[in-house]
């Protein structure tokens, strides 16, 4: 299954632009074989969740308690969140704060999207130095021995999908550097690698997510290796983000 997320940000201040939206999704056709998901705002999630049909809903982070918990989430139907985010981590989110997150969220019984990537700084330094700094988010935000016990069977890699985000590709209406799909397909893979070899995870998802949009989806999404697609600003679109799906259809 290609699971393809649309991450809407802060793009939408207003409740009315989010379920205007959410109305034009409510017409999208997602294909056999494809998960479509649509995170809009913690402020806007109930508004949203109303109009989707075969659209689930996810959240763009988690608080650790109060109105936006995991649980509290998990109330208002949400099936998904995003953690690691680099807007989150721009905000100050630590790979500790993210570790807590992961943990919650596993716990509450959501679903866990959780993004690593390297900043500009670090890529230009070259490929051992990108996959050390990837592998080491990576590895600093999946804490299984911190896990309770209702989890710590290993059951939660089921409920665990990581996006490979490269910060530096990462630009607003796909204006900017661009990342290749063989790169992002070889960092993809060393992920599943690591995943299998240090958590025992032989089949864990991974996605893309740094500048997607309907021009370059199909590049993407044709290697075998990439299992979906978290979309921003092209996701704003409906009918930009239907070319997406059909895509990985």
């Amino acid at each position: 299954m290609k699971l393809i997320i649309a991450n809407w940000k802060k793009y939408l201040s207003a409740e009315a632009e989010a379920a205007a939206l959410a109305e034009g999704y409510v017409q999208l056709a997602v294909p056999s074989g494809v998960q479509a998901v649509a995170c809009p705002r913690f402020e806007h999630l109930a508004a949203v969740k109303e109009k989707l049909g075969d659209v689930v809903v996810g959240a763009q982070d988690i608080m650790l308690e109060g109105e936006f918990s995991p649980e509290a989430l998990k109330g208002l139907g949400v099936h998904y969140a995003i953690l690691g985010h680099s807007d989150s981590r721009a905000a100050g989110d630590t790979d500790t704060i993210i570790r807590s997150k992961v943990i919650k969220t596993l716990e509450a019984g959501l679903k866990v999207i959780l993004c690593v990537g390297e900043p500009a700084k670090i890529h230009a330094e070259g490929e051992e130095a990108i996959e050390q700094f990837v592998l080491g988010e990576l590895e600093s935000s999946l804490p299984v021995d911190d896990l309770d016990a209702e989890v710590a069977d290993g059951s939660w890699t089921k409920d665990l999908y990581v996006v490979y985000e490269p910060v530096w590709a990462i630009s607003k209406a796909g204006v900017g550097e661009s990342d290749t799909p063989e790169d992002a397909a070889r960092i993809i893979t060393l992920i599943k690698e690591f995943l299998a070899s240090r958590f025992s995870m032989p089949s864990s998802p991974v996605l893309y997510g740094a500048s997607v949009t309907a021009l370059n989806a199909a590049a993407f999404l044709s290697r075998p290796e990439i299992d979906g697609t978290l979309v921003g600003h092209a996701s704003l679109d409906a009918e930009e983000f239907q070319k997406i799906l059909d895509a990985a259809g």
